[in-house]
């Protein structure tokens, strides 16, 4: 279960770029966006995804049978809009985790002035939750992750989403988990 929860906020942001994209804005009379948000409009829509596992996983708590010399492939969803008149992008999805298990999230990103990044606070339905920091240069977004599971233990992970198109995106992931390191990579294609 612990393997994947970090897998579940960069789901909910694969994809972010520079460029905006005609699916950004379906109310723009209704939004105030700022430059910085509007970096993030290229996520705006439904998008589904793939991922597998590149390091083997020992703990029979969290693999599903096999995996220690399978790989495994992982699928996920999310559909992202603007809440709050543009202050904040929000994404709704879910993912599967390493136990053959669906994990729902929700996720809500901003801008923060202060720190220069985007600044983004998730939860999820099996109890994990955290903050993410973000950067964006040109097409590639690079965050971090600072968590927890339900039970306090921490929630440490690292990504890098590059935009391949308006339509596509290319994710590595990298968690701490308990049995060791993790390692993801997959991809996210816009439904339309």
């Amino acid at each position: 279960m612990r393997a994947t929860a970090g897998l579940l906020p960069l789901l909910a942001l694969l994809g972010a770029g520079c460029a905006q994209s005609p699916h950004a804005i379906e109310h723009a009379g209704e939004l105030a966006l700022s430059k910085e948000m509007s970096r993030l409009g290229r996520l705006v829509g439904a998008w589904a995804g793939t991922g597998e596992v590149l390091t083997p996983v020992a703990a029979p708590a969290v693999a599903r049978p096999g995996m220690e010399t399978a790989a495994i492939r992982l699928e996920g969803g999310s559909v992202y809009s603007w809440v709050l008149g543009g202050a904040y992008l929000k994404a709704v999805g879910w993912h599967e985790t390493l136990d053959g298990k669906r994990e729902h999230f929700v996720e809500y990103v901003t801008w923060d002035p202060r720190e220069g990044k985007y600044l983004a606070w998730w939860f999820s339905d099996r109890g994990q939750r955290g903050r993410r920091t973000i950067t964006l240069e040109g097409d590639e977004m690079r965050s971090s992750v600072d968590g927890s599971h339900p039970d306090g233990t921490p929630l440490e992970g690292k990504g890098v989403v590059t935009f391949v198109g308006e339509d596509e995106t290319r994710w590595t992931w990298t968690e701490k988990t308990p049995q060791g390191e993790v390692r993801l990579r997959g991809t996210m294609t816009r439904r339309r």
